[in-house]
């Protein structure tokens, strides 16, 4: 979206697919374009290190809250929590 707030890239999913894994296309449309993606913002879903790296690679600012699978790496699997493809972070149990 430009300063102007109109729509420069688009990427349609179903429901479940993971939105964070877009980015690299959505950057590529806006380029071809002739926008200059200087940042992007996005949720957790668009700092996966896939995204992270993309990003200091095309020198894009990523301004994104870090998955914490990136910030603690997946450690040990504790049993009853649950793992989200979408967000591709893990959630708590319900009892907890």
């Amino acid at each position: 979206m430009t300063e102007e707030r109109i729509i420069t890239g688009l990427e349609v999913t179903t429901g479940e697919a993971p939105d964070g894994k877009c980015l690299e296309r959505l950057i590529e449309q806006n380029e071809r374009s002739g926008i200059i993606v200087e940042e992007v913002a996005g949720d957790t879903a668009y700092s996966s290190k896939d995204n992270l790296d993309y990003a200091k690679e095309k020198e894009i600012k990523l301004i994104s809250k870090l998955n914490p699978i990136i910030s603690n790496g997946t450690g040990q699997q504790v049993q009853g929590f649950a793992y989200n493809k979408d967000a591709d972070t893990f959630q708590c149990p319900p009892d907890i």
